[in-house]
């Protein structure tokens, strides 16, 4: 079963973005990057949002894994 992070981490190389990039999509920092994709942080419900808006993906596959 993939987790949070790695469900974050499999739509940024799907969109073919470093990690750097993705965070300027975002507004956040790299390391804040690394650290929700290895698990170390979980990202707030707000940058939840923003990635499903940004990347068209659903919220609640990034949350759950589930359509």
């Amino acid at each position: 079963m993939m987790t949070l992070g790695g469900r974050i981490r499999k739509i940024r190389k799907e969109n073919q973005l470093t990690q750097m990039e993705f965070a300027s999509e975002l507004r956040i920092s790299r390391p804040h990057v690394t650290n929700i994709e290895n698990g170390k942080e979980k990202p707030s419900g707000t940058l939840v949002r923003l990635i499903s808006e940004l990347f068209k993906v659903d919220e609640s596959w990034i949350n759950s894994g589930r359509d």
